[in-house]
């Protein structure tokens, strides 16, 4: 799963022309792909025995899930993808890619937030860079399905503005700005913007937890490959000491107590 090995695999999904070249951003994506597959690897070792699921949700032309199959499934038992787009010409390229290939992915152009997506159990869910908002709302109706695995590398945390021309920005990001208010913070952007990512990213892990998922987070590339290189790798445990303790510290950071 090298980087020169996945930019033949996403050159083969997405470019029809074969003396045409990669787009840069594939290029990059190949990188991150790289850092990002063999994470996905080791959380399939622990999957249940019986064929899995693999949701890629907003999953732009579905390069997780596609490289995922061709490279990270092959040879192992069957594994099925369910890529969730919302843009329906991200979505489109994607399913001819995964056709051109022959790959086992099915594409559904809908919304995260859309219950219909979220019928089965999955095994892993992955949200490579689904931004503002987006991030929260696979946070929840993966916990609520009681996935497996949920593999998150947020992004836009300020919201990112949607097709419909409205604006998604994280549901802590409030709470943050109030904070702000209320120690004192100085107005500057640069300023405020940290403790708004680190309340967001707060709120984010103490949700999983209590939701009764084990929490890692780490950087899985350098900030020159992407800004948005911070993993959050949970797994699934049931109800805990942690996830009361969570629910507290919830409340806490909310301004729910007190």
């Amino acid at each position: 799963m090298t980087p020169e090995a996945l930019r033949h695999t996403l050159h083969a999904l997405y470019v029809v022309d074969p003396a045409a070249r990669l787009r840069a951003d594939d290029e990059r994506k190949a990188a991150q792909l790289a850092a990002l597959l063999p994470v996905i690897a080791a959380c399939a070792g622990d999957a249940r025995p019986e064929p899995g699921l693999l949701i890629d949700a907003a999953a732009g032309r579905g390069q997780v899930a596609l490289t995922a199959l061709a490279h990270v499934f092959q040879g192992r038992r069957r594994w099925e993808a369910l890529c969730v787009e919302r843009e329906p010409k991200r979505a489109n390229a994607g399913a001819e890619g995964a056709a051109r290939l022959g790959l086992a992915a099915r594409f559904v152009c809908a919304d995260v937030n859309e219950p219909g997506v979220w019928t089965q159990r999955p095994d892993i869910v992955v949200g490579l860079h689904a931004c503002g908002g987006a991030t929260d709302a696979i946070i929840h109706h993966a916990a609520a399905a009681q996935a497996r695995w949920i593999l998150l590398l947020p992004c836009c945390y300020g919201g990112a503005q949607a097709h419909e021309g409205r604006w998604s920005p994280p549901p802590a990001q409030a709470r943050a700005l109030d904070l702000a208010e209320r120690l004192g913070f100085p107005r500057q952007g640069l300023v405020r913007g940290r403790l708004s990512l680190a309340v967001v990213d707060a709120e984010r892990t103490l949700r999983l937890e209590a939701a009764g998922y084990a929490v890692e987070t780490s950087e899985l590339w350098a900030p020159a490959l992407s800004p948005f290189g911070r993993l959050w790798r949970a797994r699934h445990i049931g109800e805990t000491g942690r996830a009361q303790d969570a629910r507290r510290r919830l409340q806490t950071l909310l301004g729910e107590v007190g």
